[in-house]
């Protein structure tokens, strides 16, 4: 009987770690910036939230690929940022995994929280209103029982989400091994396809976890309560929210723009002359 080599039990062990650990930051990161954002649509701007959120979900029409791409041509050694500025920025590694994953699962994310909060029930808020109670117990008595399953659910899916990417490590994770990149080595690099299916099947399990989740939530919110949209009328919040949403739209969506950009230059960054050669290249012959 084979035994795995101590040498894969290291790498393993070390990309396992590496999944996790990036996987859990993301989707930390990205539930707290993604609730955050959904309360301010759904609070001050319930009557434009498709038009925001449609504008803050276009980046998730593209794969991770072109994320990591308009990364790269962003942030990278010789990105936008670093000839313009003369500075040194390095994405590559284990914080540029992070930040790209955060630009591809946020709008997920938003969409979710958006949909969890339009939903929810206003009358026990105005009770508790009229009776006095502090916003810190209105949020834990009511808000927290109410968003933590479902928030749960959301967790595990940009985890899943995470996790599971490929496109991302591979480009811009340099010596950062997870377990996708794994995966990979050891089916196309090496042709041992039983060490990766044993590293497919760990990245089964919060798939598993993820439905069991959805499973519940679908239990728990069987019966979403429809309202009358209402929007606050604080115009300070109204134009800093709209800020934060422009910032967000620019951090996420720069990259790939960018990329759409550079598809256009004959020799990004030697040669900024404009140029079709490229598209016309891709339609006759298809790469």
């Amino acid at each position: 009987m084979e035994t795995l080599s101590p040498i894969f039990i290291e790498k393993l062990l070390e990309a396992l770690k590496n999944s996790i650990l990036i996987s859990s930051i993301v989707s930390l990161i990205s539930i707290i910036i993604s609730y955050i954002v959904s309360l301010l649509i759904v609070k001050y701007h319930s009557k434009n939230k498709n038009i925001i959120l449609m504008f803050l979900t276009l980046p998730m029409l593209v794969p991770t690929f072109t994320h990591a791409l308009g990364f790269i041509s962003v942030w990278g050694r010789n990105g936008i940022v670093n000839n313009i500025f003369n500075s040194n920025i390095n994405i590559y590694g284990f914080n540029g995994i992070i930040l790209c994953l955060i630009c591809y699962v946020l709008p997920i994310s938003l969409i979710m929280f958006v949909d969890l909060l339009s939903s929810e029930n206003p009358n026990p808020y105005r009770v508790a209103e009229t009776l006095g109670i502090p916003k810190y117990s209105q949020f834990i008595n009511i808000k927290l029982p109410y968003i933590l399953k479902p928030t749960l659910f959301i967790m595990f899916t940009i985890f899943t989400m995470s996790i599971t990417d490929y496109g991302i490590p591979m480009m811009i994770g340099g010596n950062t091994v997870t377990l996708t990149t794994m995966v990979y080595e050891q089916i196309v690099g090496r042709l041992n396809f039983a060490n990766g299916s044993l590293i497919g099947l760990l990245l089964l399990i919060p798939s598993f976890i993820m439905f069991i989740l959805g499973i519940l939530v679908k239990k728990q919110n069987s019966f979403k309560y429809k309202i009358e949209e209402e929007q606050s009328s604080n115009l300070f919040l109204k134009i800093l929210s709209s800020l934060i949403f422009i910032i967000i739209f620019v951090f996420i969506s720069f990259p790939l723009i960018s990329c759409t950009f550079i598809s256009f230059i004959k020799r990004f960054p030697l040669d900024l002359s404009f140029t079709i050669t490229h598209a016309l290249r891709v339609i006759k012959e298809g790469y």
